[in-house]
């Protein structure tokens, strides 16, 4: 089914839609009460992300309004997570005279899958999982919006947050892009 996109004055009723990429930034680490005897998984780096597509519509906040005051925004924005992360891992340890022995570290993306997991705890469509609604007006200093993610990596880790910060692409003439 097509949609016809209503005209007024010249200029679409829909906003603009936007497409762009960026990275995200993550670090894992053992838990607190880390057991010697369970894997040991660690590393920190930056994984690439792309916007597929994105609804922006901001409404800018009267002069002298604080960001609390005034100024709203609703994005709604289709991502992917293109690349994996570099974290190493012990793996399973092995018992030698009743104590742990930990292998060598090798590579292990754990981050990836499990903020793909993570995701999952919302819903297992990709068009579902991968939509960020509902995101929190900042207007400040170049942030147009922010959204936080929160889960417990399908029960595997303590927890894991990721923050998305919409900020305005000053390459772009002032047209928010990522």
């Amino acid at each position: 089914m097509r949609r016809r996109i209503g005209r007024v004055g010249g200029r679409s009723r829909a906003g603009p839609k936007y497409t762009g990429q960026g990275t995200i930034a993550y670090q894992t680490g053992p838990l607190p009460n880390w057991n010697a005897c369970d894997p040991l998984v660690r590393g920190q780096g930056t994984v690439p992300v792309r916007v597929f597509q994105a609804f922006i519509h901001v409404e800018d906040r009267p002069s002298g309004a604080t960001a609390s005051t005034g100024g709203s925004a609703k994005i709604e924005l289709l991502y992917g997570i293109l690349g994996m992360s570099q974290e190493t891992s012990t793996g399973m340890h092995y018992m030698l005279n009743y104590q742990c022995v930990p292998n060598p570290p090798e590579l292990s993306p754990f981050w990836s899958s499990m903020f793909i997991s993570g995701r999952g705890e919302v819903s297992t469509v990709p068009e579902v999982m991968f939509l960020l609604k509902d995101w929190t007006y900042v207007g400040q200093e170049g942030v147009i919006a922010t959204k936080t993610l929160q889960s417990t990596c399908g029960g595997m880790c303590d927890q894991e947050v990721s923050i998305f910060t919409l900020r305005i692409d000053s390459s772009a003439e002032g047209i928010p892009t990522r």
